[in-house]
């Protein structure tokens, strides 16, 4: 079993050291590609990746001279993998000690499409918020409805051949958001297991602690909701309250918070 741990690189330097380190450090005994995206970055970013690339072989850097944004970045990533397995985290985030180790054991002779993971979300060196979940098998869909799982696409192992199978790609912003559904959607064998793999280190001035969503990801959140919901058996309209925007998705509900000041809004499929 090969694993392709994708990592786009925007202006990280501050960070992507650590992260390297402590890849390279975890995957010497196993089949793991490190495929690193610089989007073209105006610190040091690219010569830390190109210098560490230097001195490991499992390290591929693909350049992006232009800043071309988060999802032309993730495909890109995509595009360059040869894993049988695609994990893709944040060049500013981290893993726990194990990670690489467990994340073999459970997917070594395994078919999963995907692999869930936990999380534990990171403020000033303190756990702040953990993400843990029963080991158990699923299809995606009875995932979804079994948990309401945050959109970190990072605490997913996905299954590449899966992937290429459904042509499931990154379309729209929010891409996390709009690629899991479609992960959701098809996926047979959703497997959890209860290990906090992934670091999630959360920042002051993080994008995500703002409480009213920048236009570009609520108007997105519009474009997923149709794309998905719009040919649902009885799915005729999409009601957006002041608090979340739910609809549903077989089985389950779609829920993301948004602006609390906003108006409640029913936009028509």
């Amino acid at each position: 079993m090969k694993l392709s741990i994708i990592i786009p690189c925007y202006n990280v330097a501050l960070y992507i050291d650590k992260l390297l380190n402590i890849l390279i450090e975890q995957s010497q005994n196993y089949n793991v590609e490190i495929v690193t995206i610089n989007d073209g970055s105006n610190d040091n970013t690219l010569s830390i990746l190109n210098e560490y690339s230097t001195l490991c072989n499992k390290i591929k850097v693909i350049n992006q001279e232009k800043n071309m944004g988060v999802i032309y970045t993730r495909n890109t990533g995509l595009s360059h993998a040869s894993g049988d397995y695609i994990w893709s985290i944040d060049g500013d985030d981290s893993i726990a000690d194990n990670a690489i180790q467990t994340i073999f054991k459970e997917l070594n002779n395994k078919d999963y499409d995907v692999l869930n993971i936990g999380l534990n979300e990171i403020l000033a060196d303190k756990i702040i918020r953990a993400y843990s979940f029963h080991s158990s098998l699923y299809t995606g869909q009875e995932a979804f409805a079994k948990y309401y799982i945050p959109a970190y696409l990072m605490i997913r192992i996905i299954k590449r051949s899966f992937l290429v199978q459904h042509n499931i790609r990154y379309e729209l912003i929010p891409e996390d958001e709009d690629f899991l559904l479609s992960v959701h959607r098809y996926a047979q064998s959703y497997k959890f297991i209860p290990n906090p793999l992934y670091c999630y280190i959360k920042k002051q001035d993080s994008f995500s602690k703002r409480t009213a969503i920048h236009a570009e990801y609520y108007n997105g959140y519009f474009k997923i909701l149709k794309k998905y919901f719009k040919d649902k058996e009885g799915a005729t309209e999409i009601s957006i309250s002041s608090t979340v925007i739910a609809a549903p998705f077989s089985l389950v509900d779609f829920v993301v918070e948004v602006d609390e000041n906003r108006d409640p809004i029913v936009l028509q499929l």
